[in-house]
């Protein structure tokens, strides 16, 4: 679907305009469209055994079935916030008395600071979407509540998918924006930065596989 061609060049904050934020969602005004989703935390898998494996896939495939056809999974590359690391460094190096450990402390400290400033350290971030087309105002009221239902489900089946209870989290409305942002920053630069097109849904570029894509890499 193309958005209509602006005469003078058309940023990522034109697109972003029709879009309304809610607590635990975004409307998608263009499209009639509502938006929500989970933050889902990586699983190691290497630790597991071919067992658990088997159940890990049987569960997780039907949780996703039980969430409906309107779900996708975006991974993003995201800068650490390493804000609080460092607060607790800082603390943990005040209660030093030793010079050189103070020293060792402050040294990793300012080498926090500097991965911290120059945005470098990047980390993959896991996420569920799930959306509800309405048809009018009334009908959105509706498939709001339909949303929160399917999100607080997904929320509860994933719980199942490992033998320790697994956490997902609702994500609000506003770190939903800032998905669909990056989204469309990726996309303009990939396509063409004076060509206004969005990406269907909320994904765009290459997805990868649903279960591969909670593993955890470390």
């Amino acid at each position: 679907m193309f958005w209509k061609k602006k005469p003078s060049q058309a940023y990522t904050q034109d697109l972003v305009g029709n879009i309304g934020i809610l607590q635990n969602a975004i409307d998608d005004v263009e499209r009639k469209t509502l938006i929500g989703g989970l933050h889902c935390p990586p699983i190691n898998l290497s630790m597991m055994t071919k067992l658990e494996l088997m159940d890990l896939r049987r569960n997780f495939s039907t949780a996703i079935s039980n969430a409906g056809d309107a779900i996708q999974i975006k991974i993003i590359a995201e800068p650490v916030d390493l804000s609080d690391m460092i607060e607790n460094e800082y603390n943990a190096m005040n209660q030093i008395s030793d010079v050189v450990k103070q020293d060792l402390k402050r040294s990793y400290i300012q080498f926090l600071e500097e991965r911290a400033v120059d945005q470098s350290t990047l980390q993959k971030e896991r996420y569920f979407l799930l959306k509800e087309n309405y048809r009018s105002d009334q009908d959105k009221v509706e498939k709001i509540e339909i949303l929160k239902e399917r999100l607080n489900q997904l929320i509860d089946d994933l719980m199942d998918i490992t033998e320790d209870t697994y956490i997902s989290t609702l994500l609000s409305g506003q770190k939903l924006v800032q998905i669909l942002q990056i989204d469309l920053n990726y996309y303009e630069a990939k396509m063409n930065r004076f060509i206004s097109q969005s990406p269907e849904f909320i994904v765009s570029g290459e997805e990868e596989n649903l279960l591969e894509g909670l593993e955890d890499e470390e």
